[in-house]
């Protein structure tokens, strides 16, 4: 007896399968390749594979060779979802076989992003005052802490970084538009605490803003001989050795002192010249002038006050001579 036996088409077989996907995978990386074992037993098939459903955003594809693979990056994140149940269907053209995928997102520490920014700050700000607002950092991994810290610029330690939050402020008063440094770039770097640790930084430049700064003075001493002739000098301009930091014109005014009004003050350069001729070193040897100096130009200008003595110096009176004619009789000249 001769027995033909008729080939008939057998399905495909798919096996149910777990896989593991790093959360930072890209586009065509494979996943445990060869575990699908699907196979047929009809020699000469050709399978064919798709993703029919458990993955709405596309992320992921069979490939030919049945094997699971990135299709779509940046689109995994263990934060979100951290698995994935796919059902997939493989086909020789007659028959069908679907199976189950999971593929379990593995957590990968991404490294925090801290965005740069300028700030302004007065100068001579005191000791912990803010600089600008908290800078604005964020990292993917939901879990981690970030910490903050000042890596880099910080000429004369002028500055302080907060560990949580990152408020730059005030650490030492040295602050001064008039000084050497009137910018600062500072290196902040943030570290979060996953595994391994990852950090990133970015640049923040503070700019030191200048303020009005009242001018100096000092008490001085000067002297005139008596009977000096009205505007003759008494002293040179800038009286009190007056001067401002910012190089604003000065305004200076005699507040009092001048109990003879023997003195005038110049307003704009600070000179003091005889107003009258009213000294005498015998009926006063010296006056303390009470002298304010103002800077211009502001809507609230600063000044300083000083005294400055004039010290009268005693010059030889003229000898008397009587005449014979105003000597009373019976006395001699």
């Amino acid at each position: 007896v001769l027995v033909h036996i008729t080939d008939v088409a057998e399905p495909p077989l798919l096996a149910d399968v777990t896989v593991d996907v790093p959360e930072n995978a890209e586009v065509g990386d494979v996943f445990g390749a060869g575990v699908f074992g699907a196979t047929d037993e009809d020699a000469g098939s050709v399978l064919t594979y798709r993703v029919l459903s458990g993955d709405p955003k596309g992320i992921f594809t069979v490939t030919n060779d049945g094997e699971l693979s990135l299709a779509k990056a940046e689109m995994l994140d263990f934060d979100e979802q951290a698995s994935y149940t796919l059902m997939i269907e493989v086909a020789d053209g007659v028959h069908r076989d679907v199976g189950v995928v999971v593929a379990n997102i593995r957590d990968v520490n991404n490294p925090p992003v801290i965005v740069g920014a300028t700030f302004g700050v007065l100068e001579e700000s005191p000791v912990n005052t803010l600089v600008g607002s908290e800078p604005v950092a964020s990292d993917a991994d939901q879990s981690d802490t970030i910490l903050f810290s000042l890596t880099g610029g910080n000429v004369d330690d002028a500055f302080k970084v907060a560990a949580c939050g990152g408020q730059i402020r005030v650490a030492r008063d040295v602050l001064d538009y008039e000084g050497s440094t009137r910018e600062y770039t500072l290196n902040i770097t943030v570290t979060d605490d996953g595994e391994p640790s990852l950090s990133s930084w970015a640049l923040f430049t503070v700019l030191v803003e200048n303020q009005n700064d009242a001018p100096t003075c000092t008490h001085v001493t000067v002297g005139a001989d008596e009977g000096l002739p009205i505007g003759a000098a008494v002293s040179a301009p800038g009286l009190g050795e007056a001067s401002d930091p910012d190089g604003d014109d000065l305004e200076w005014t005699l507040l009092y002192g001048d109990v003879d009004g023997a003195f005038a003050l110049d307003a704009a350069t600070g000179a003091l010249t005889m107003r009258n001729n009213v000294t005498n070193y015998e009926m006063r040897p010296s006056y303390t002038l009470r002298v304010k100096v103002a800077d211009t130009g502001h809507q609230e200008n600063l000044e300083c006050e000083f005294n400055a003595v004039v010290n009268i110096g005693n010059v030889n009176d003229a000898g008397f001579v009587a005449r014979a004619a105003d000597v009373p009789a019976g006395r001699s000249m």
